[in-house]
């Protein structure tokens, strides 16, 4: 998952686990066997959010943020896997 974002007005509400659980049950739809995500470690919800969805935390995985495009990003985000 990729360029999640909540407005500050709508944090709080339930739109980002809902949007997250969209992309979940739309990887299952086409066959997907897992979902990878990554944020910025100064983003404290989403490492929160993904955890209570089941996510676990990973090293980092190729085609994330801090890997081939910006390798001075990777200790400053969290990357996580979850199991369809």
């Amino acid at each position: 998952m990729k360029h999640l974002y909540v407005r500050p007005e709508a944090r709080g509400t339930g739109l980002g686990r809902r949007l997250v659980e969209a992309r979940m049950q739309a990887a299952r739809e086409i066959g997907l066997r897992s979902v990878v995500a990554d944020t910025f470690t100064g983003n404290p919800e989403m490492p929160v959010l993904y955890r209570s969805l089941g996510f676990r935390v990973v090293p980092p995985f190729h085609g994330s943020a801090s890997i081939g495009i910006n390798p001075d990003l990777a200790e400053h985000m969290t990357h996580f896997r979850y199991d369809l």
